[in-house]
């Protein structure tokens, strides 16, 4: 059976993926794209067998860390919350429905870092964005928006792992192995051609080249030792306002 790993449907993927996608390297697998959230439930539920998993999920299931993720070294740009009144004058917010770590996140900034309680639901002062819809906003600069990704980092001094790559435990470990090796070669193809990825997602999503390039340079996807510093500190909070029940084991599977 072909292993099927799930990627998150944005453009912030495609330095790690485009050369699997695009049969650049050797993949011999099947790749699901979807939104943070539905690629969560179906890793849960085994309908994929490795996949690109929000933060807080990986800390909620049972699975093995791979070393690859999604971080912001400072500003994302592509998680933000745009509102409509001033920041200090926000009283409800507008949650993402693609979204488990974000949404987490913010009730953590929100309540620890700017001290200020506020309701979450379908509609609000203020509404969370993710994604390629974030991005495509937060470039025209409104006038109230917070980078979450910035925020983390001038709350914590640490960059912010949005999501992580993570496999079943029952994965016959050969398989995570070659998996793996591929995304080694994907990701290495990538730094070589990004002129060729930034291309793709400047079409793909309709914005300028210097935008994605830019965008692009303030990514990380390699799990090392700042990353983990910062999961297990985004953990922290997240049990203190009772997101999860106890702070997982953050060994990289080997």
């Amino acid at each position: 059976m072909k292993i099927r790993l799930g990627i998150v449907d944005y453009i912030n993927m495609l330095p790690v993926v485009y050369g699997l996608e695009k049969n650049k390297v050797k993949f011999d697998g099947k790749i699901i794209r979807d939104v943070p959230t539905k690629l969560n439930s179906s890793l849960s539920q085994g309908t994929i067998d490795v996949g690109f998993i929000s933060s807080i999920e990986y800390a909620r299931g049972n699975y093995n860390l791979l070393p690859y993720c999604i971080s912001s070294k400072k500003t994302v740009k592509s998680v933000v919350l745009i509102s409509k009144v001033p920041f200090r004058n926000i009283k409800s917010i507008q949650s993402s429905t693609e979204s488990a770590t974000s949404i987490i996140l913010l009730k953590i900034l929100m309540r620890y870092a700017y001290k200020q309680t506020v309701s979450y639901g379908e509609k609000g002062d203020a509404e969370l964005l993710i994604g390629d819809k974030a991005l495509k906003i937060s470039i025209k600069k409104p006038k109230h928006i917070l980078d979450l990704g910035k925020a983390w980092n001038d709350f914590t001094n640490k960059n912010m792992v949005f999501g992580v790559l993570a496999s079943r435990k029952d994965l016959p470990r050969d398989k995570i192995k070659n998996l793996l090796d591929s995304i080694h070669l994907s990701y290495k193809w990538g730094q070589s051609n990004m002129d060729e990825i930034i291309n793709f997602a400047a079409e793909k999503i309709n914005l300028e080249r210097k935008t994605i390039s830019q965008y692009y340079a303030g990514l990380s996807y390699s799990t090392g030792i700042r990353e983990i510093s910062s999961l297990k500190e985004f953990y922290k909070y997240s049990k203190k306002i009772n997101a999860i029940t106890e702070i997982p084991c953050l060994d990289i599977y080997k």
